[in-house]
């Protein structure tokens, strides 16, 4: 591929592609992937259990709520952030938990920061 060639990287990977595009995409020698997205939509929901209880069908909707009950008795809150409120320090954070998320599936080296930094600053 010339593009990843040019960027100096292993592979390259493009979601969310409309149907022209994937048709772009496999002329240009792109593997295409077939996968299955779940689109979720806020419906003011006025709490978790008013969202989870559709839920029922899904295989994980269990394991969701006791990971759910473990985040909220160990203390852990969340802090909402867009835009120019995140800092380079939270991307740095934001990094090191991909970095300990990744490497123990991928086995093999993750990009630099900077890859996943949004060019908007």
């Amino acid at each position: 591929m010339d593009a990843a060639n040019r960027l100096k990287v292993s592979s390259l990977h493009v979601t969310f592609m409309t149907e022209a595009e994937s048709s772009a995409a496999a002329a240009c020698g792109f593997l295409l992937r077939t996968d299955q997205q779940f689109h979720w939509e806020n419906e003011a929901y006025s709490s978790f259990e008013n969202f989870s209880w559709p839920l029922v069908v899904f295989p994980g909707a269990k394991n969701l709520r006791k990971e759910r009950a473990a985040v909220r008795e160990g203390g852990i809150s969340f802090e909402w952030l867009a835009g120019n409120d995140i800092t380079e320090a939270h991307w740095d954070a934001f990094f090191g938990f991909y970095m300990k998320t990744g490497r123990p599936k991928m086995g093999a080296p993750l990009p630099d920061p900077r890859v996943l930094q949004p060019d908007w600053r």
